[in-house]
């Protein structure tokens, strides 16, 4: 069936089966034959390329069968002067997101309290994402994916912490930096990590070659930095770029001045200024190769 789907993924045709969620729950069920145990799942099914598979059905999404995320470059998007252009396509983008999302939690849902049952030993479930997604509304300047920014959108995630050791209490804003020291804490006792006042994150640039990337590669390959301090928001970058935005839902936020001084406190969180580790970033990028079969993947992925 998974290589059907391979075949079936470059024709505008729809898939038969997800993305390998049933597959990955399956087979690591199989992995669970002592305790205590960690069990690592990553879940491509939200992930593009996107395009209706027959396991999602009607009542999760009214998107044609025979429609791909593939039928236009994203960087023909995010490179528009205006996304009204791409309305349509983005329509069924952001309906076959959401489905897949909730495919996905009906069938954790599931997942998850098979292990419960079928653990003799108390067992903690952590389910969360790399990355959140842009969708190309105007709060996120119409831009599309994951390739490049740090808004909102991409940064804020799920934590959902099923089944935990009793009297914890997860720190709150809680950042994905800390995740190791929660996973570690959940084993020795100590059931609190400590929360941060202020919340670092950056983006080094596309990850990608300019070969594979978009006219404009240098724009986008800028490196963003970004620090929350509560429901505030900083974001500088490379080419000299100081915003501040108010957080204002989930995944919203409001631009409130686009060229703000950055507090000191929010450059100190990181070690090396911007433009000195993009050049060291740029010559370790120099150094780097990837194997014929990884590039394939991250092609298939969309990153290249």
């Amino acid at each position: 069936m998974v290589k059907i789907n391979d075949v079936l993924e470059h024709f505008t045709l729809p898939r038969f089966g997800d993305y390998g969620a049933k597959l990955v729950m399956r087979s690591s069920l199989k992995l669970i034959d002592q305790e205590p145990f960690f069990l690592f799942n990553n879940f491509m099914d939200a992930h593009v390329p996107h395009k209706p598979t027959l396991s999602l059905g009607s009542s999760l999404t009214s998107v044609p069968l025979n429609w791909s995320s593939e039928m236009i470059d994203r960087w023909d998007v995010n490179n528009a002067d205006s996304s009204t252009q791409y309305e349509s396509y983005l329509k069924n983008f952001r309906e076959l997101y959401a489905a897949f999302i909730q495919y996905l939690d009906r069938k954790l849902a599931k997942y998850i309290s098979q292990i419960l049952d079928s653990a003799d030993e108390e067992t903690t479930v952590i389910v969360t994402s790399d990355h959140g997604e842009e969708l190309g509304l105007d709060y996120e300047d119409g831009n599309l994916g994951h390739v490049s920014g740090v808004s909102h959108s991409l940064l804020h995630v799920p934590l959902c912490i099923i089944n935990p050791p009793d009297g914890f209490k997860k720190a709150e804003p809680f950042t994905q930096l800390d995740l190791g020291e929660l996973i570690s804490a959940f084993g020795n006792g100590t059931i609190e990590p400590s929360a941060r006042e202020l919340i670092p994150a950056e983006r080094i640039g596309l990850g990608i070659s300019k070969d594979g990337g978009p006219d404009n590669y240098e724009f986008w390959n800028r490196l963003e930095r970004t620090t929350y301090d509560g429901n505030t928001r900083y974001e500088w970058d490379t080419p000299g770029g100081n915003r501040q935005y108010e957080i204002v839902g989930p995944s919203k936020e409001k631009l409130v001045d686009q060229d703000t001084e950055i507090p000191e406190e929010m450059v100190n969180c990181f070690d090396v200024d911007v433009e000195s580790y993009k050049q060291e970033a740029l010559s370790a990028e120099s150094e780097l190769s990837v194997e014929d079969s990884t590039q394939k993947r991250l092609q298939d992925l969309g990153y290249m």
